[in-house]
């Protein structure tokens, strides 16, 4: 539905701001000249007095007043066990909702939530931006093409730098769980984008044994951390996994994911997509994006031999902008393709609950 928009922009407001990224997407969209940032309400008013402080937003007192702005875009960056009564409380009284993933604390607060927004008429796009990585257009092409000839096995990587999986938004009690919850959804999603939902699930959680303390800069606090802090975690300390491996079993291969929440690398930096076929290996690197495709005979429009890819990250929006603008140009009723739709990211979350 076309935007009802104000002065020719846009009107975008938040509601929830618990996880980190809602100050990556409050600036984004601020910076645009055909968007209106109408305010942002949080359910702790301590926490949204700081995010307007930060960012220089309205506080919105209460899920009413926000819905009287008459948004079309409503983004959540709520904590997981939050996001429930945020959603269900919008459904309905705003055109399109952008949801932090995974969505909720566990399969049946996502699967109640996504129903009502769904029921009620409002469309649903999930927090996951890796999906808007370049690139990734070019990875769908090759597996439809069958250039790789039969897939057999596909492995995927994922982390957080060294104890990040112990931050606050990754450690909530309430959540059905840590590692692969909050961040192996990011590989989840991009896995069912790319092989389709599998038959079935299993995995390894594992949270171990007390061992090594390690100093870092990358963890934060509290959301307002600046970051850039010494500090000193223990493996095997968190509230949830320090380490996780999911297996995925398809009619016709098999998927292996693995996560480590004491990666000493930075966010993104290790993360890998490999694919390996009869007639072909493809591989996948998230951050920066790059393409590594090798080939025994020509095939699906590609050559034989090895093939390497690389966007030009001058020409390339990052994948938070391109979500954001999506969104945008959604709002004004322009036809934009399916995105992260509610039946993608419910079918995430009902392969998380099953690992």
């Amino acid at each position: 539905m076309p935007a009802d928009s104000r002065a020719g922009r846009v009107v975008v407001a938040y509601a929830g701001g618990g996880h980190p990224h809602v100050f990556s997407r409050i600036r984004l969209m601020a910076e645009r000249p055909d968007v209106e940032v109408a305010g942002i309400y949080d359910p702790e008013p301590e926490r949204a007095a700081g995010i307007a402080r930060r960012t220089g937003v309205a506080v919105l007192e209460t899920l009413d007043a926000l819905a009287e702005r008459r948004p079309d875009i409503v983004i959540s960056e709520a904590l997981d066990h939050e996001m429930p009564a945020i959603g269900e409380g919008l459904a309905g009284r705003v055109p399109l909702i952008l949801l932090e993933k995974p969505g909720g604390p566990d399969l049946p607060a996502v699967r109640r939530m996504l129903e009502r927004l769904e029921a009620a008429g409002t469309e649903v796009e999930l927090g996951y931006q890796l999906h808007y990585t370049p690139g990734l257009d070019r990875v769908l092409d090759i597996l439809r093409t069958g250039a790789l000839g039969q897939v057999t096995l596909a492995r995927f990587h994922a982390s957080t730098p060294i104890g990040c999986s112990m931050e606050l938004w990754q450690s909530l009690p309430e959540d059905l769980g840590g590692l692969m919850f909050t961040e192996g959804c990011h590989m989840l999603e991009l896995i069912l984008t790319t092989l389709g939902t599998p038959a079935s699930a299993s995995g390894s959680i594992r949270r171990l044994p007390a061992g090594a303390s390690v100093a870092t800069t990358r963890y934060k606090r509290d959301l307002f951390s600046a970051g850039g802090e010494t500090t000193t975690l223990q493996v095997g300390t968190g509230v949830h996994e320090d380490v996780a491996v999911a297996t995925l079993n398809y009619a016709d291969l098999v998927a292996v994911l693995d996560l480590t929440g004491w990666e000493a690398d930075d966010w993104v930096s290790r993360w890998t997509m490999e694919y390996y076929g009869t007639l072909g290996t493809l591989q996948v690197f998230l951050s920066p994006p790059s393409i590594r495709l090798h080939l025994e005979r020509a095939g699906g429009g590609h050559e034989a031999g090895v093939t390497c890819w690389a966007p030009d990250p001058r020409a390339q929006a990052t994948p938070y902008e391109a979500q954001l603008d999506r969104l945008v140009r959604r709002a004004r009723g322009e036809k934009t393709g399916d995105g992260v739709t509610a039946g993608l990211g419910l079918d995430v979350v009902r392969v998380l609950d099953a690992i």
